[in-house]
């Protein structure tokens, strides 16, 4: 379960099945899970056409689907609202994904500060010793290199051992199925990586490490990727380093700052690792007051946290902070959160009218507009689509589905 609130299971729908059997599925599975509060359930579909029929039946019952937002008239419809922007700005691909370590818990992976203790813990270091704490987590991780070195151990090689993982999490498919062609992470697992090739069925491109020219789609890995251990940034050393040698990387960062919007992932405002990144986007964005570092999603509200960053962040919460806080359900209404962004974006984005194969989710309007386009290409002369402003036209036409 990797510390979900509930257990979830994956239901298959066959690629040719009609709409009134999605929507037969879908009230089933809604039912059925309103019956049985501690299971969710995915619809798991194998194609655009099908997947895109389901967000569209799952648009016209949000109070269905999304309860738990539905019935809070307060936070529960605030964070519809924000869904609804933030797809807003997806389908305009112009939004940025920054992943932070948070977003791999669901596939078994540690957190930063788990991280580092599990390495200490394996040459000898007593991680309840309040020495051991008072360190910061560049000192500490530096400690554990000197130890395994002694030892003959390579800590990145280790770190890989330790990251190897053969699946990717929920949040990691809702991330990789969002309309997004950028995304920046520290992570040194490949997780998101996994979670794009399922979803567009081609390898993204990895900078800098595995580049390719050809993918829809790039991946900046600022800390190391698990295909390169020699390459990871994890002491303190590493960090001074990594500034001077990928001053490249970060000017990436900086220039997509300026033209788009960057949501933040898994990342505690805790953590030194974003006060890094932080500080760097804001000395890059300095003398433009109206410019925030961009959007951050956090399980819980933190008052102090909203007021130290408010010039520079907006913040959408998951839950209220009152009580003990519940790590595994505010994990999971990030989930749903992300799940309705995704709905929101894939049925509010424009998808394929000209293709055969979406003929069956087609509005009345659609099928309009479809015919009048395919009226419009055949009556255009061959000696029309030989000069240059065709090829304009010719391009907007195989973006919406047609084939010549």
């Amino acid at each position: 379960r990797f510390r979900r609130q509930t257990q979830f299971i994956g239901v298959p729908v066959d690629i040719n099945a009609p709409q009134e059997l999605i929507h037969q599925t879908l009230e089933l599975l809604k039912q059925q899970v309103n019956h049985e509060p501690h299971c969710d359930v995915v619809l798991v579909t194998s194609d655009e056409v099908t997947f895109i029929l389901a967000q569209k039946l799952r648009s016209r019952d949000i109070a269905g689907f999304w309860p738990d937002f539905s019935a809070d008239p307060n936070n529960g419809h605030a964070l519809i609202s924000e869904a609804t922007k933030l797809a807003e700005i997806a389908i305009r691909r112009k939004l940025v994904l920054f992943i932070g370590a948070g977003a791999s818990l669901g596939s078994g992976m540690p957190l930063w500060g788990g991280l580092l203790n599990t390495l200490a813990e394996g040459v000898g270091i007593d991680t309840d010793d309040f020495r051991w704490k008072s360190l910061d987590y560049l000192n500490k991780a530096e400690l554990v290199e000197k130890r395994m070195a002694s030892k003959g151990t390579v800590l990145g090689e280790t770190i890989v051992e330790m990251m190897a993982s053969s699946i990717h999490s929920l949040q990691h498919a809702l991330l990789a199925c969002l309309p997004v062609n950028e995304i920046v992470t520290t992570n040194y697992d490949q997780c998101i990586e996994m979670a794009s090739l399922a979803v567009q069925n081609e390898p993204v491109s990895v900078l800098p490490f595995h580049p390719n020219a050809n993918s829809s789609r790039w991946l900046l890995k600022m800390h190391g990727c698990t295909s390169t251990p020699d390459q990871i940034v994890l002491t303190r050393r590493d960090y001074l380093r990594y500034m001077e040698n990928n001053a490249s990387l970060a000017g990436i960062v900086q220039a997509l700052l300026f033209t788009s919007q960057m949501l933040f992932i898994g990342f505690s405002l805790q953590d030194d690792n974003f006060h890094k990144i932080a500080d760097s986007i804001r000395r890059a964005v300095r003398g433009n007051e109206n410019h925030k570092i961009g959007i951050t999603l956090q399980l819980f509200t933190n008052q102090y946290n909203e007021e130290m960053w408010h010039d520079e962040l907006q913040f959408i919460c998951m839950e209220e902070s009152k009580g003990p806080p519940d790590f595994a359900k505010a994990g999971r209404k990030l989930e749903m959160f992300l799940d309705l962004v995704l709905m929101k974006s894939s049925s509010m984005d424009t998808y394929k009218v000209l293709d055969p194969g979406f003929s069956k989710i087609l509005s009345e309007d659609e099928e309009k507009l479809k015919a009048i386009l395919l009226e419009f290409i055949d009556s255009v002369p061959e000696e029309v689509r030989n000069i240059q402003s065709w090829n304009h036209m010719k391009n907007m036409l195989e973006s919406l589905g047609y084939t010549f």
